[in-house]
């Protein structure tokens, strides 16, 4: 498990409420994380309320998924291993994109 500490230099610059909330979250994840985007009304194009949610899209490292098998029951780990503490407010909706690479 990796505990996020350190966000994109914009993010404060350009979200300086949505960057706080995080910066105090205290973001866990799964070490197969390689990448973490922002969205929704907390995100650059929208206008939160002060009771609104972080959506965080999770990506996964194709490099490790390529080497698992149960790829749906590995994606669920990665998930359950998600944790927030502080003001924010976790609701995690799960959703599997599995993307087939073709190489041709």
């Amino acid at each position: 498990m990796i505990e996020i500490t350190q966000f994109h230099a914009g993010l404060a610059a350009e979200l300086p409420r949505t960057h706080s909330l995080l910066q105090s979250a205290h973001l866990v994840i799964h070490e197969a994380v390689e990448r973490i985007v922002l969205h929704g009304s907390r995100g650059i194009s929208g206008h939160p309320r002060e009771d609104s949610d972080i959506d965080l899209s999770l990506v996964v490292s194709t490099e490790v998924l390529d080497g698992i098998q149960d790829k749906g029951e590995f994606l669920r780990t990665v998930l359950q291993l998600l944790s927030i503490t502080g003001k924010v407010r976790l609701n995690v909706i799960s959703r599997l994109y599995l993307i087939e690479r073709h190489v041709g």
